[in-house]
């Protein structure tokens, strides 16, 4: 996938199935517990992804090879470890501000990722990086508080465990894109959903269990575990060829997007302020883009 189009088009898509996903969550945590939700989710995944595993049975588990202790590792960062502290600190923080206060902390992720990759993959921390995450954390900040009109303190604790659910985040995409460099996206999201269903099984025992299902709650967990395997697929792909400090910018768009899809089904005023605001942050994402290395990739 070597065309600027078709990569940013996948990562747009990306952006907008992640958008969607949090009204999705925080419907279903008003009928499962944090630790039920992330159990079902990643185990229903694992299912939808088990007749890959069988189609591709030998080049899954050679991808695996020698490197299952970093697997591990991705797996534990991904997938049980941000899941549960993003369900937990939504349900801890004030339900009428947690929606605001979560959007603020989430894209700290990317600024994470910068430090990190600059740490750990000798990715060059540049002018063009700095700024661009920068001006769009900025933007996400203001769409996301109404230009710092609606910051509440909410729960400390929440918030402590939304912005470490960002760093997990982050953490793991240091090293899903160490692992891209012998094992193929398919390999790495099979592994992942796998291994952290397994981490998240001895726990499902301290959960209420899973609820009366109606076709509303279960299209919405079938949305959540199933259909967002499509981006996750699609980011890992996109990596491969890119730096990961690069791409990860593009999850300032999420809560650009949110404010749109607020409007559309929810009928929520979108004010020029809100637009403006939006633009900051695609302009970030575009600055945090340009480079000699971003342009070598897309050409």
């Amino acid at each position: 996938m070597k065309s600027k189009t078709v990569q940013i088009g996948a990562l747009l898509f990306c952006v907008v199935v992640w958008a969607l996903s949090f009204p999705v969550i925080k419907y279903l945590l008003a009928y499962f517990d944090p630790i039920a939700l992330s159990t079902v989710r990643f185990a229903l995944g694992s299912l939808a992804l088990f007749p890959f595993f069988i189609s591709r049975k030998d080049a899954i588990i050679g991808d695996i090879g020698g490197r299952w202790r970093l697997f591990l590792l991705f797996s534990l960062f991904v997938v049980p470890l941000p899941d549960l502290m993003q369900n937990f600190g939504m349900r801890m923080m004030d339900p009428e501000t947690a929606a605001s206060v979560a959007s603020i902390l989430q894209p700290m992720s990317p600024i994470f990722v910068l430090i990190l990759a600059s740490l750990f993959l000798s990715e060059k921390f540049t002018l063009h990086k700095g700024l661009g995450v920068l001006v769009a954390f900025s933007g996400a900040v203001l769409l996301s508080t109404g230009g710092l009109k609606k910051v509440e303190a909410g729960s400390l604790a929440g918030e402590f465990l939304i912005l470490m659910s960002a760093f997990s985040y982050a953490a793991s995409g240091i090293i899903g894109k160490d692992l891209l460099r012998k094992a193929s996206p398919l390999s790495i999201i099979t592994w992942s959903y796998f291994l952290g269903t397994l981490f998240l099984l001895p726990f499902y025992s301290l959960s209420s269990g899973i609820p009366a299902m109606s076709p509303m709650i279960l299209g919405a967990l079938l949305f959540l575990s199933v259909f967002t395997l499509i981006p996750y697929f699609l980011w890992y792909v996109v990596l491969k060829d890119n730096e990961v400090s690069r791409q990860s910018a593009y999850v300032f768009l999420i809560p650009l997007f949110g404010v749109v899809f607020s409007s559309m089904f929810l009928g929520e005023n979108l004010s020029p302020q809100m637009l403006l605001y939006g633009a900051l942050i695609m302009s970030g994402v575009y600055v945090s883009q340009r480079s000699k290395i971003f342009i070598k990739y897309y050409s």
